[in-house]
């Protein structure tokens, strides 16, 4: 997605690609064909570089649906692995409809394993944990 938790599954990504075989990494980016949900360009420069200087590839994919584009790269490449964020939606929208990540997820089939990994943007109770202002006396408020 280029956000801020794309450091984290880089390396993830790299450390996975690395055991066993020591088969190659391919960072993918989706980019939404309107281009209204574009990411930090100045991010994804910095999260491209860093793929590389671990040696593995980068690939921008313009396309509406990012699971697709996902799934279909994947297996344009013969992936056996795909290494997914976990997600940053709150839960009322997870009650509502799917995220990207369950879709990879059912789509992946039997030949491709997905792994979600937890990073520090995650939703994660986002909605059930209160944290204090410091700034009012302690007042609670919603993050």
């Amino acid at each position: 997605s280029g956000g801020p938790e794309g450091d984290a599954l880089i390396r993830r990504a790299k450390r996975t690609a690395s055991h066993g075989a020591g088969g190659e990494f391919l960072a993918v980016h989706v980019q939404p064909e309107d281009g209204l949900a574009a990411a930090s360009p100045r991010l994804l420069a910095e999260q491209r570089a860093l793929v590389e200087e671990l040696g593995g590839h980068y690939r921008t994919v313009i396309a509406d649906d990012p699971a697709q584009a996902v799934l279909d790269v994947a297996r344009q490449v013969n992936a056996t692995q795909i290494v997914i964020g976990a997600t940053r939606r709150s839960r009322l929208k997870e009650l509502f409809s799917r995220g990207v990540g369950e879709t990879i997820i059912e789509g992946s089939g039997d030949d491709i394993d997905v792994y979600v990994i937890t990073h520090a943007e995650a939703a994660h109770g986002r909605l059930l944990h209160r944290r204090q202002r410091p700034d009012r006396g302690g007042e609670e408020r919603e993050p």
